[in-house]
């Protein structure tokens, strides 16, 4: 019988204890990334509304009828009440200082990591080193939920994901139907986060409701199939009642050189913008086999234990939180290329999407693989995202210093006696990011509705 080599048992051995070690660093890495963002990059960050927060200030004299209509009333494709409910909630309370909104986002960001990280390790019955790519991905500031608060429709609906993974995956071990209830109220928040919400939500319900009628002898399989039909129920009511907008095109409008233009985007957008500031094909190369690697051990896997019919519940779980991200991505490929071709900033707005996908992967990989590789692969996706984390961190800081004299010019013209359509004419692109006559006249009248607040933000003060 043939012995592992001194090698080979210390390369097992340093595994072992990098493993072990990886939880208490990766929450460390949680706590200094979430310290970084409240104390230095939250307070410079702009406290005025840009782009689709204008929303808010004109909500502020409606009657509740009609604040209740809007709150169920889609924006553009997205069904997003409860984003819309907790956001408005949160500015009244704060004032209409619109960092509360960017605070949100990097809270539920926070909360996301930790649910990964948790749902990693209780999936595996452990953690590995390659788990500190999870904070280091949801965690970089170079997203656009870092800077702009209406990017809370991206967060929500992966924040939801990770929790609804965390408690499943924890129901599942534990047989607690507690959990599982947390966890299915989890997945029919994200399937109220949007349309990226609803793809996620509805395939993850799907993969569970066949799942709990291919599982032996699963104490939860019956709660499972309800909970899964109840979820799929719910996407079907948004899905009767949404309506075409004008965001919504064929895909067949476009051509395939500009959905590989996409694809390609897509594919590096997890790295924000360190895509764009170096160049590197290896992102789109090692993202793509880690998401194929992971998709034929995810479909072996699921096939092999259907046809058995002995499908563990958790595996049903991570699967469809894995593809539901696959398809929607897919989704936006196709339907933002008929809209033009991928432009600057579109990593930081679409990015934070593909982090799910980015980290369900590792978990499917790093669940079936051996020890060895598994180790190779996480210390190289964690040098990976560590260095876009660096870079992120230090754009990110870049631009809020120096922006922050120009808000700060911009808040002083809102405390002023100027007249708010000479700010605008002054500001336009700094408000919103389209100019034109329209958006003018209503961004005139939204900056009215601010000045009525009483918010000292942007009441005028004598001296």
């Amino acid at each position: 019988m043939a012995h592992p080599s001194s090698a080979a048992v210390s390369s097992a051995r340093i595994c072992r204890v990098a493993d072990r070690a990886a939880r208490p660093a990766a929450l460390v890495l949680c706590g200094v990334a979430a310290l970084f963002f409240f104390l230095v990059l939250l307070p410079p960050a702009r406290p005025f509304p840009y782009s689709d927060d204008w929303v808010y200030p004109r909500l502020l004299a409606a009657p509740a009828g009609e604040l209740f209509a809007w709150f169920l009333a889609p924006n553009n494709d997205h069904f997003i009440p409860v984003m819309k409910v907790v956001q408005f909630g949160l500015l009244q309370a704060g004032g209409f200082d619109f960092r509360v909104l960017i605070a949100l986002n990097a809270v539920l960001a926070l909360a996301g990591a930790l649910c990964f990280l948790a749902a990693a390790a209780r999936y595996r019955g452990g953690s590995r080193v390659g788990d500190l790519v999870i904070p280091l991905l949801l965690l970089n500031p170079a997203f656009a939920a870092f800077g702009w608060g209406f990017a809370a429709q991206f967060v929500f609906s992966v924040a939801f994901s990770a929790i609804f993974l965390a408690a499943f995956v924890t129901s599942a071990n534990l047989h607690s139907r507690r959990w599982l209830v947390i966890a299915f109220t989890a997945l029919g928040l994200c399937a109220l986060s949007g349309m990226n919400g609803l793809i996620v939500a509805g395939i993850t319900a799907l993969f569970l409701l066949v799942a709990s009628f291919c599982t032996a002898n699963a104490p939860l399989a019956r709660a499972t199939r309800w909970g899964s039909a109840m979820v799929l129920l719910l996407c079907l009511v948004v899905l009767w009642q949404w309506r075409p907008s004008g965001a919504s095109i064929s895909p067949l409008a476009t051509s395939p050189e500009r959905i590989g233009e996409w694809l390609y985007g897509i594919a590096t957008s997890s790295f924000a913008v360190a895509a764009v500031l170096s160049a590197g094909w290896w992102r789109a190369v090692l993202v793509a086999v880690l998401v194929a690697l992971a998709a034929i051990l995810a479909a072996r896997s699921s096939i092999r234990h259907i046809a058995a019919r002995d499908m563990r519940l958790a595996d049903a779980a991570l699967h469809g939180i894995f593809f539901g991200h696959l398809v929607m991505l897919g989704a936006i490929v196709m339907g933002r290329a008929a809209q033009g071709g991928w432009g600057g900033g579109n990593e930081g707005h679409y990015g934070f999407l593909t982090v799910p996908l980015v980290i369900s992967a590792w978990i499917i990989v790093s669940s079936r693989l051996p020890a060895l590789p598994v180790a190779a692969l996480g210390v190289g996706l964690v040098i990976a995202y560590g260095a876009a984390f660096l870079t992120g961190a230090e754009w990110r800081l870049g631009f809020v210093r120096s922006t922050a004299p120009h808000h700060a010019e911009i808040m002083e013209a809102f405390r002023s006696t100027a007249p708010s359509a000479e700010i605008v004419d002054r500001y336009p692109l700094d408000l919103f990011f389209i100019d034109n006559p329209d958006i003018r006249r209503q961004l005139t009248s939204d900056i009215d509705a601010l000045r009525t607040t009483g918010s000292p933000l942007y009441t005028h003060r004598t001296r």
